[in-house]
């Protein structure tokens, strides 16, 4: 019973990031086609923040398995913790593969 709970939350987990996924495509697609041949090509920016989030799992991982969840207030630890570490990996890992501070990634306005 307790496992089948975790695939279920697992299977849950994975569709949603593969739903975001695939609408976060198709509207890239949909607005390139939009803007025709003088659209920004941003591959490399792409590939530099799907690389961080990378490091940020796989840092969120290593603590996850470091925090030995047995009960639900440990296992709620666990969550912080990796997802602390987790952000805070991938904001260092943008700021060294982008070169742009912080600060500016961040920022809602560019002004």
């Amino acid at each position: 019973m307790r496992r089948s709970r975790h695939l279920r939350a697992t299977a849950l987990a994975v569709g949603y990031g593969a739903a975001y996924l695939v609408a976060t495509v198709l509207l890239g697609v949909a607005l390139a086609r939009r803007l025709g041949p003088d659209r920004p090509h941003p591959l490399g920016t792409v590939a530099r923040v799907v690389v961080a989030g990378g490091l940020a799992l796989a840092v969120m991982a290593v603590v996850n398995g470091v925090v030995a969840a047995t009960s639900r207030a440990t296992a709620m630890v666990a969550v912080v913790v990796a997802g602390a570490a987790g952000a805070a990996a991938y904001a260092g890992a943008l700021r060294v593969l982008t070169g742009v501070p912080l600060r500016h990634l961040v920022a809602i306005d560019d002004g």
